[in-house]
């Protein structure tokens, strides 16, 4: 599954690869990865998983839900790596902890 957001130019996500178990809502092994693109600047080194965030795989997903072309899901990021900058992004709630993302009304789910 891949799932892309633009806002306005200045943010974007991008979600490739990931295999979810709809029956469960659980994600299944396998590549997927996370790009966050802010002012231009993408941060799209690292792989994405159900486990907590590490150097290895420094993306979360959990909770998450399908129901028929909505899908929601909880994304917690640790230093997402830019591919042409040495910065790093962050992504969750304030306070701390993963953040809810939903997209509706998704061709193909």
């Amino acid at each position: 599954m891949t799932l892309e957001a633009d806002v306005g130019g200045d943010f974007a996500l991008e979600l490739r690869d990931a295999v979810i178990d709809v029956g469960n809502g659980s994600l299944q092994p396998s590549a997927c990865n996370v790009t966050i693109i802010e002012a231009g600047v993408p941060y799209d080194i690292g792989a994405c998983g159900g486990d907590p965030p590490s150097i290895e795989q420094p993306c979360q997903l959990s909770s998450i839900i399908v129901q028929g072309r909505d899908i929601t899901f909880d994304l917690q990021c640790d230093s997402l790596l830019s591919s042409v900058a040495d910065l790093a992004f962050d992504v969750g709630a304030v306070g701390g902890g993963p953040t809810t993302i939903s997209f509706g009304n998704c061709a193909g789910l």
